[in-house]
């Protein structure tokens, strides 16, 4: 079983002391769904705790991540004024481990790629970085929940 623990150190930074993190979600991993935290609810809440098990579907883990994301981002208290939660999906990126698994370097990897994806390039780490850097600032304060695709387009076709 996989969990994550929202509680604590974690998540008290910039509460206050009349207003303590009090939301649990528990994550289940493979083989296991979200009844497999069904005997440790019950502690939890009689510690004054609220928990969410997240039922995550096991389809793929880009589906598992998107429920847990989701569960995260629809904590009522702290949790929601402080924390965004947002999921990046990179697709294929230039780097010496795809290199290495498709044999090709970067103007060969940028040759597979050209037609089978709407911007006809293979991704690029600074791509991801961008993606990340932007989700992490103030310019995007006001996302939350959402799950962005660097991937060229290859998604959406």
């Amino acid at each position: 079983m996989t969990v994550l623990i929202l509680l604590g150190a974690l998540l008290a930074a910039g509460t206050d002391a009349k207003s303590p993190v009090k939301n649990v979600v528990l994550v289940h991993g493979a083989w296991a769904d979200g009844s497999s935290w069904a005997k440790v609810i019950p502690f939890l809440e009689a510690a004054g705790l609220h928990a969410v098990a997240v039922q995550n579907p096991l389809t793929s883990l880009q589906d598992d991540v998107a429920a847990t994301q989701r569960a995260i981002a629809l904590q009522d208290g702290p949790v929601r004024r402080k924390i965004r939660v947002n999921v990046v999906s990179p697709g294929a990126i230039d780097t010496p481990g795809l290199q290495g698994l498709a044999k090709k370097d970067s103007a060969g990897l940028n040759e597979l790629f050209r037609g089978r994806a709407p911007l006809e390039r293979i991704g690029h780490v600074e791509d991801v970085a961008n993606a990340v850097a932007f989700l992490a600032s103030d310019e995007s304060s006001y996302i939350t929940g959402i799950e962005l695709f660097v991937d060229g387009g290859f998604a959406q076709v």
